[in-house]
Formats: structure tokens, sequence, C-alpha cells
């Protein structure tokens, strides 16, 4: 059965691709999603993607907008490949998927599922961990990790504020030759705390906790002046 991969990588990075060599067949095809915030790429994982199909795409940064294009797409290829057998693959964290999922998997006799990876999280030996992006978790739950402090958690933000400090945040850590896995962190964690009550604050303690004391007040002065 072909399998088409769509990878969210402006989600998962490199880590979304790393040590898939081996994992595809002759019909398989990769269809990756980018926008400007996260077009680099090592040249050891992309001819991971060597002897397959594969294709790039570039969408307009925004609020969810390539969450939106990569799930048109989707319905777009369930739609036009109804008489062939295929399985879908949406590489990503992002729960959001999970709806999309479901919504196809009770219209359609389809076959879809979210992984982190396209291997499956079995990474090469030799990839950086500082590359390897973890499968989201309640770690990462901002609002709860707060309402301990009594800070109130209401996000009055706009669409284009939060995609305006996305971008403001990549670019700030992306000269400073970070990895992608900390540089998404970073901007992610900023974008949903903002228009929180103590905002700066709810964003300075969850990298101290994700990163430490040194690197997360390393990484919070260089967001600090975009917030």
């Amino acid at each position: 059965m072909k399998t088409v991969y769509l990878v969210d990588y402006e989600n998962v990075n490199e880590s979304g691709l790393a040590g898939s060599g081996g994992c595809f067949d002759s019909t398989d095809h990769v269809v990756i999603f980018y926008t400007k915030f996260a077009e680099k790429i090592r040249l050891d994982v992309l001819q991971e993607l060597s002897g397959v199909k594969f294709t790039a795409i570039r969408v307009k940064a925004g609020h969810q907008s390539l969450d939106m294009h990569l799930s048109s797409y989707l319905g777009y290829l369930i739609g036009t490949q109804e008489d062939e057998e295929v399985s879908y693959v949406i590489v990503s964290n992002d729960f959001d998927y999970d709806g999309i999922i479901e919504y196809w998997s009770d219209r359609k006799e389809v076959s879809i599922q979210r992984q982190s990876s396209i291997n499956g999280d079995n990474f090469p030996e030799d990839f950086p961990e500082s590359l390897r992006l973890p499968e989201w978790d309640d770690e990462w739950n901002i609002d709860a990790d707060w309402e301990e402090d009594d800070l109130s958690a209401t996000n009055v933000s706009t669409p284009d504020e939060r995609s305006a400090l996305n971008g403001r945040v990549m670019q700030a850590l992306g000269g400073h030759g970070f990895c992608q896995a900390d540089i998404g962190f970073c901007a992610s964690t900023a974008v949903r705390c903002l228009g929180m009550d103590s905002y700066k604050q709810k964003i300075y303690r969850k990298y101290i906790s994700q990163f430490g004391m040194e690197t997360g007040l390393q990484y919070y002065k260089i967001v600090k002046p975009c917030l």
C-alpha cells in the first residue's frame, strides 16, 4: 500500500525526518510543508529521502497557516485518490490534527494517523539529542502550569499578534545558531502566553523549567525585546 507522509516541518523540524531512510516503499510520497521560519535542513537528513518521491511546499507564515494548508491538501488527496489503496501519516506533534483525522475516519474508509516522526521516533544513534522533539505532554500545558500561581490565564491576543510574535522570536533566536527544536519551543511558548496576565513572567518561568536557569535565562534575554 502506498503511504503519503504529510510533514509539518515548522512543528517537527529535522527530527521529523531523521532516521527515515529504509522506511519507504517505492510508491511512497513525502510532502514537506514549511514556512520562512523553518527552512533549514541538514544534508545528511535530506539524504534520508533519496529514492522516494519528495515534494516541498512553502506556505505563507501565519497563525495556523501551515496547519490549514496541510489539512486542506490532505482532503484534496483523499478526494482524488479514492480509487487507490493509500494510507496517510501526518508528521507533527500538534494534537489539533487529531480532529481532522477523526473527521475523515468517520466519513471515509481511509487510514490516517499522526506521529512525531516518519520513522516513529527511531532516531539514528548519531542524531543529536538537541534536535529531537519530544511528544507534547501535560508538562507543556502552560495554563495548567501557572494556575497554581493564581495568575489569570485569559488570552486576549489576536491571531495577527500571535503570528507576528512567532516570527519575531524565531528570527531573534535563529540569528544565534540555536537548534530548531529549542527555537520552536521558545516561540510556541511565547505565543501561547501572549495576552495573558503576567505573560512575560509565564514565559520566563517556562523557559527556566524547560532548559534550566542558565540556558533558560539566555533564551529569555534574547526573546524579551520581542515581547
